[in-house]
């Protein structure tokens, strides 16, 4: 199964996203994967609206897009795709005393793949999760 889904990349739009992605899973997964692919997407999805679109006044929207790929046998592939500016992913923990930088952090604890790639002005963030059927 697929689904893509897109929108306006503000916080509130965002959310609605998340929340019907959610429910497509919540029929097909368990508990701790749900919980865990929603911590990631919510991540993912935070970094985009306070980070990729920061300081853009160009008459360009401002989108977010979702893909969603279930296979009920191996998991589940997320990938969220935005036209902002290009980043580039920590590879660890930031201080103790930095405001920001945990996401992507929190993204490769829960997450069993995450992977970054800007592709044609595009930044994706691919996230997989191993799935059991309930």
């Amino acid at each position: 199964m697929e689904f893509i889904l897109e929108t306006n990349a503000s916080s509130k739009e965002v959310r609605l996203v998340i929340v019907a992605v959610m429910s497509i899973l919540r029929r097909l997964v368990k508990e701790d994967v749900l919980y865990d692919v929603e911590i990631a997407l919510s991540e993912a999805c935070t970094n985009v609206v306070t980070h990729a679109y920061k300081g853009d006044i160009g008459s360009r929207d401002k989108k977010i897009r979702i893909q969603l790929e279930i296979d009920k046998k191996k998991g589940i592939w997320l990938e969220v795709i935005d036209w902002g500016k290009q980043f580039i992913p920590p590879q660890n923990l930031p201080d103790h005393d930095a405001e920001s930088g945990r996401g992507i952090y929190i993204i490769r604890k829960v997450m069993d793949k995450f992977c970054y790639k800007r592709v044609e002005e595009k930044n994706h963030i691919l996230m997989y999760k191993k799935m059991e059927a309930e």
